[in-house]
């Protein structure tokens, strides 16, 4: 993950903190000073907003390295050791996983996440969390970015008669959709393999049709030669 990567992805998990956080934080100081009253309240919110801003800070900080972790844990299984020049993707945004193209050896290397997606296999990170496969330029026979659509549901009417639980049912259901359609953007491989006929990489569906594009040129054999390995795709200026 680059640096304006990370700067971007802290940025996003610190503000989805903040307002899980905030109203906890407003709570919890307001109870010790509950018998200065309206006083209390206010000094409440005052205190608030800078302690949850570093709570939800350092819950940023700390997702942001378990993120670089799981990420660097797919880069060493795509690259190797020592590290082979190829173009790669190392993500784990959503699903952990990973795409490298090494242009001389004429090879695809792709790593999947296999099993349960729990906290605990998240901190081991050993070798039964991830699937390693290596592949020749010939065996990968078809190649497409996908990315779902996705379902919203609104509440019709005026938010003033709405009740607060049909509220929070829909922010549930649209929270979910968006989040299945996350899971299901990426790049879907098809390769003459029985045991391994489709692959799939959760990534920015951006990303996978900058991948496509890199795919075409390594099939063709025209994808140019590197001497170290390359984050793909490089960011636009």
């Amino acid at each position: 993950m680059l640096a304006y990567q990370q700067q971007e992805a802290r940025r996003q998990l610190q503000q989805q903190f903040y307002w899980k956080k905030y109203g906890i934080t407003v709570f919890l100081i307001f109870i010790p000073l509950i018998w200065l009253s309206i006083i209390g309240l206010f000094i409440a919110f005052l205190l608030a907003w800078p302690v949850a801003k570093f709570w939800a800070g350092s819950l940023a900080d700390k997702s942001l390295s378990r993120m670089l972790r799981i990420e660097n844990a797919v880069k060493d299984r795509l690259l190797g050791t020592p590290a082979a020049a190829s173009y790669f993707t190392a993500d784990a945004t959503n699903t952990p996983c990973g795409i490298a193209v090494d242009p001389a050896a004429g090879t695809l290397t792709a790593v999947t996440w296999v099993g349960p997606y729990t906290k605990q296999r998240l901190e081991t990170l050993a070798d039964d969390c991830f699937k390693t496969q290596v592949f020749a330029s010939a065996e990968i026979l078809e190649w497409k970015s996908v990315q779902p659509g996705v379902s919203l549901h609104e509440l019709v009417g005026s938010v003033a008669h709405q009740r607060s639980e049909d509220i929070m049912a829909v922010n549930r259901q649209n929270a979910r959709a968006m989040r299945e359609q996350r899971n299901g953007t990426g790049l879907f491989l098809e390769t003459d393999r029985f045991n391994a006929q489709e692959v799939f990489l959760n990534m920015n569906y951006s990303d996978a049709k900058q991948w496509m594009l890199l795919l075409k040129k390594f099939s063709d054999r025209t994808l140019p030669a590197i001497t170290e390995p390359t984050p793909f795709p490089q960011p636009q200026n």
